[in-house]
C-alpha cells in the first residue's frame, strides 16, 4: 500500500544535492545493509482506518488510513586506525540536513498530512574501532483508500490506492 509512496519519497530525496552519495532503502530488513550514508523506511504497527466522508452523488466513500513508519538514518565511519577520530562533526551536519531532508519531502509530496514523533539519536558501533550513529524518526503519514463507486464496504476489507491523503 505505501511502497509506491515510499519509492516516489526515495526519489525525490535521491534528486536532492545534499543527500548525494547517500543509499535508500524500504523495509524493516534494509538496516543489516551496509552502507556509509543510509536511509531507509522501517513499518510499524498499523492502526485502523478513520473517518470517512461521502465524496460525491455516487456513494463514492473515501477513508484516510493512518500509516504509522520510521525513517532510519545511518551515518557509519568504518573503523581506523586507532588514533584517528571517530564520527565528526560533519558527520552529524550530515545526518541533522538528511532528517531536514526527509521533512522536506514529506511536505513536498504528502501536502503536510504527516506527524513526527521525538527522534531518537544513538551512537554504536558495529565492529572494532567504527563508528555509527542512527537517527530514528516515527513518522505517521495518511493515505487516501478509496471505495468501489456503488459498493458498500467495511473499513477494514479497503483496499487502499496508495495515494496521500490531499
Amino acid at each position: 500500500m505505501v511502497v509506491p509512496i515510499l519509492k516516489r519519497l526515495n526519489d525525490f530525496m535521491a534528486a536532492r544535492p545534499a543527500l548525494k552519495g547517500w543509499t535508500f532503502g524500504i523495509g524493516n530488513a534494509e538496516a543489516s545493509k551496509p552502507a556509509e550514508r543510509r536511509l531507509h523506511w522501517e513499518f510499524g504497527r498499523a492502526d485502523a482506518p478513520r473517518g470517512g466522508y461521502q465524496a460525491d452523488r455516487v456513494a463514492k466513500t473515501i477513508v484516510i488510513r493512518q500509516v504509522p513508519l520510521v525513517a532510519v538514518l545511518r551515518v557509519r565511519r568504518p573503523a581506523q586506525a586507532t588514533s584517528q577520530p571517530g564520527l565528526t562533526d560533519a558527520d552529524y551536519l550530515a545526518a541533522e540536513q538528511a532528517l531536514r531532508e526527509v521533512f522536506i519531502a514529506l511536505d513536498t509530496l504528502a501536502s503536510g498530512d504527516w506527524e513526527a514523533e521525538g527522534e531518537d539519536w544513538t551512537e554504536t558501533g558495529a565492529a572494532p574501532g567504527e563508528s555509527v550513529i542512527t537517527i530514528r524518526q516515527p513518522l505517521t503519514i495518511r493515505v487516501k483508500v478509496q471505495h468501489d463507486r456503488y459498493a458498500l464496504a467495511p473499513v477494514e476489507t479497503t483496499t487502499p490506492e496508495g495515494d496521500l491523503a490531499p
